[in-house]
């Protein structure tokens, strides 16, 4: 109907004015087999398929294979075919005589093909027909279990569809029995029906649908791989019934439109001197073509440029006679002579340049010798001589290199160490390198390394911006000049390097450029630090310009010993539980082969005694230091403060709350090393026995103040935890509360971390009881049906809490720690009541606005 609609042109069919409305589903399930025969095209206008098709009166899948047979020469062994699709099928198999009609039938069964097998029992009856009386047929009919009343009307089928082809002025050939040229002719009528072979039962059709082989069907035993079948059967299983064998190479020339295709391995074919890339081509999912080489310039013009340029031009894999390129290549040679004769690495081009030079003046389309032959051809000559490299395009002329553009020595906090640069295009140490220890590399700092040295800020802006998309790089050329334009409005080594380009090219561009724009995997090798990491004898154990996977090949943060700390015997002793090792001094060099090693003594608290070791950070080794101090004090006043302990109000009911939390020491230990803490806290961090002595004699004329504030304090807490922990457990199992309560578990477990009473900052850990009963007021909300409202709440609180655990957890890798992100995690605490329980009020004033301006004074 919708086929002699559109040939007629007699409007949309959702428009028509039908006695009885087809359904929407019907209406555009025609469509969708209309487009799969090629009758229409995707604007659903009719093509010429389909207006030859509209002349046919026949189902449109039959028509089609009509059509497809007239070109192949095989139009009278298709009619056939067709004519039995269009009925009945006359083979018979009786209840109680399955295994005789079975035997009968298999008399015309074709190995390959059911259609076939139909094309037989075709010529089967004809035979019978000629030689045989009518009841002699009849009789023969039913010998053989064939129902005489279908095999008529499938020859009256017949009858029809050759007059309807002659009337259309198609010619019936002789029969051929041409077995690929039928079933290409089939195949044209049903590509929704292939089917490939996926295990030794199983086939997958179209959208990664499972069928089996009809048992009934010639290709029941032995499978092919590819086959098409004119019926798909759903009964307790789903079927393939009357099917053939067909090569998958059939199948693309018919279903051109319909195919999906997809690259992959870019890369240049000197031999073809083109891009190539390995074409996949699906139909309906499944994989016609697994991969196959093709161009590909076509598909992706830009990356095909690219990699032209990169490898064809600058990389020197370009065979091809071009004067320009030739001229060039010599000009370079030159320069490399003079080079090496002089020694000045200033005469060696890199490839930065020669790519810049080449992607500034070849036209866009431009991405193979095809390409380039073809606009040589035809370019005017100026044009063409833009195109020969001149001394002075790939050696501007510089202005003196003072130490500070290029400075010789880079700053690892307390460590200074040799900067290298080697204008070796291609090899492994080109570029910058930093030579270092093994022990310091915990201490580079991959934003830091991101900035290289002032003088090649330029070149590496200019890099970024070659990498970002062409519809923003369009805002942003010429490139070179840009850069030098951002250089100028950047503070070198402040802030995230990426984030601070990506924010100033935005206002250069007038259009946000967020981080992610940039394809950093397209960045040249030397626009990133080399770093060659050796051990105390100078051997080489790593190197590489990704500093996670240095870290990870020499398993710096997976090493089971005490991070950052500096192997060093004189300084390693354990077991200690008295000042008894003389001064504890700031900091003391290590000798690591050609480096004096900057390390910072400290105290580890072992829990119930201390060691001494060596760390990497001024910072880690004080905040070491003040737990190993409290340890030693802790040892030494342990009948004093366990005798405060015990007296403390509640503290019976305290021990049964603090049963539930999942904690290696005991509450008692995790008490006494908050008083500990408390009575140190005004105490400076002693670096000698007498400084020692002096601070303990301090700290226990405090401990009796350390004891009234703990008791405030310690039975809120942990009373309001158990009724928040009860609250919450009777909330598990409610899928739509999933989101709410998984926060607050992850809340509670990191406001009562193992060992929060001492690692908690004073000046907070008296906010927790509030913290904590906010979390009581959200959990009575969320029964109440508040879930929308704590969903909304929880979003806005997202943002802050993923950055905080992003950057905290980038802290720790590095052994560092940073005041200011402490303070913004209890601001996030404070956000949290403020959000979900606003009656108890906030210790400070805070708004997502305070926090967003918070964290960008971190960032």
């Amino acid at each position: 109907v919708i086929l002699q609609m559109l040939a007629l042109r007699l409007g949309s069919i959702d428009e028509f004015p039908f006695l009885d409305p087809p359904r929407h589903e019907s209406v555009r399930d025609g469509f969708k087999t209309l487009y799969e025969l090629g009758a229409i095209d995707e604007h659903r206008r009719l093509t010429d398929v389909g207006r030859r098709l509209s002349q046919l009166p026949v189902d449109p899948r039959i028509g089609r294979m009509i059509l497809a047979a007239e070109g192949e020469q095989c139009l009278h062994e298709v009619l056939i075919i067709a004519a039995a699709l269009e009925t009945q099928d006359p083979r018979e198999r009786p209840v109680d005589k399955q295994a005789a009609a079975d035997e009968k039938h298999g008399q015309w069964a074709h190995p390959d093909s059911d259609f076939l097998s139909l094309l037989n029992l075709w010529d089967f009856y004809h035979k019978l027909k000629d030689e045989l009386s009518r009841n002699q047929l009849q009789k023969a009919c039913r010998q053989n279990f064939l129902s005489s009343n279908r095999m008529r009307e499938w020859l009256d089928v017949h009858r029809q569809l050759v007059r309807l082809v002659t009337q259309a002025n198609l010619k019936i050939p002789p029969r051929r029995d041409d077995y690929d040229a039928i079933h290409r002719s089939l195949l044209a009528g049903l590509l929704s029906n292939i089917a490939m072979r996926v295990d030794r039962f199983e086939y997958q059709g179209a959208g990664s649908q499972r069928f089996q082989m009809w048992p009934g069907s010639s290709l029941f035993k032995n499978k092919p791989s590819w086959l098409i079948a004119a019926e798909l059967l759903e009964t307790s299983r789903r079927y393939l019934r009357t099917a053939a064998r067909i090569n998958p190479d059939w199948i693309e020339p018919l279903a051109g439109h319909l195919v999906k295709r997809s690259y992959s391995q870019p890369h240049w074919s000197k031999r073809r001197r083109s891009v190539m890339a390995y074409e996949r081509v699906t139909l309906f999912g499944l994989p016609i073509v697994a991969q196959r080489q093709v161009r590909y310039g076509p598909h992706d013009p830009v990356e095909a440029r690219r990699i032209f340029i990169q490898n064809a031009l600058v990389e020197g894999l370009f065979d091809a006679k071009a004067a320009f390129y030739e001229q060039n290549r010599a000009l370079l040679k030159r320069l490399r002579e003079e080079g090496n004769r002089a020694r000045r690495a200033d005469l060696f081009v890199s490839d930065q340049a020669l790519y810049e030079f080449y992607h500034e003046r070849l036209p866009d389309n431009i991405y193979d010798w095809a390409t380039l032959r073809r606009w040589l051809d035809t370019a005017a000559p100026d044009e063409i001589e833009r195109l020969a490299m001149r001394r002075s395009d790939v050696l501007p002329q510089a202005d003196d290199e003072d130490e500070l553009e290029f400075p010789d020595r880079y700053d690892l906090g307390d460590l200074s160490v040799q900067v290298e640069y080697r204008f070796q295009p291609g090899e492994t140490d080109d570029g910058l390198t930093l030579t270092i220890p093994r022990e310091a590399v915990s201490r580079l700092d991959a934003d830091r390394l991101d900035w290289l040295v002032p003088g090649m800020l330029e070149e590496k802006i200019t890099a970024l911006i070659r990498t970002l998309p062409k519809s923003i790089r369009r805002s942003l050329v010429p490139a070179p000049d840009t850069a030098r334009q951002a250089a100028g409005m950047l503070h070198f080594g402040q802030g995230p390097f990426l984030q601070t380009v990506a924010q100033t090219l935005s206002r250069l561009a007038e259009e946000p450029i967020g981080v992610e724009a940039f394809e950093l995997d397209k960045l040249p090798a030397h626009l990133r630090f080399n770093v060659r990491v050796i051990d105390a004898n100078g051997k080489l154990l790593a190197r590489g310009r990704d500093l996670n996977s240095l870290r990870a090949e020499l398993h710096i943060e997976a090493e089971q010993s005490d991070e950052g700390v500096i192997a060093d015997a004189r300084w390693e002793r354990d077991e200690i539980v008295a000042w008894d090792f003389g001064e504890l001094p700031q900091r003391v060099p290590v000798k690591r082969g050609a480096f004096a090693l900057p390390a910072f003594p400290t105290l580890i608290d072992r829990g119930r005694s201390v060691s001494l070791r060596l760390v990497d950070s001024l910072s880690l080794a004080e905040r070491r230091a003040r737990a190993g101090v409290r340890r030693l004090f802790a040892i030494a006043e342990h009948r004093e403060l366990r005798a405060h302990v015990v007296w403390l109000p509640r503290w019976d009911e305290m021990q049964r709350f603090a049963m539930t939390l999942p904690h290696q020491r005991t509450l008692a230990e995790q008490v006494m090393d908050l008083l500990a803490d408390l009575a140190l806290r005004q105490v400076p961090l002693p670096r000698d026995a007498d400084q020692f002595a002096a601070a303990c004699k301090q700290a226990r004329k405090q401990l009796s103040y350390a004891v009234q504030e703990a008791a405030g304090v310690l039975p809120k807490i942990f009373e309001t935890y158990q009724a928040a922990r009860l609250a919450l457990d009777e909330l598990r199992g409610v899928e739509k509360l999933k989101s709410a309560t998984d926060d607050i578990e992850r809340q509670l477990g990191e406001l009562l971390a193992e060992g929060f009473l001492a690692e908690t900052p004073w000046q907070w850990l008296v906010h927790v009881p509030r913290y904590l009963q906010a979390i009581l007021i959200r959990i009575d909300r969320l029964r109440s049906g508040g879930q929308a409202r704590d969903a909304q709440a929880l979003a806005e609180l997202r943002v802050h809490l993923d950055r905080f655990r992003q950057r905290a957890q980038e802290l720790a890798t590095q052994n560092e720690d940073d005041p200011a992100l402490d303070e913004y995690r209890w601001l996030i605490e404070e956000y949290r009541v403020s959000l979900f329980a606003q009656q108890l009020g906030t210790s400070t004033k805070v708004s997502s606005q305070r926090l967003e301006k918070h964290w960008r004074t971190l960032a």
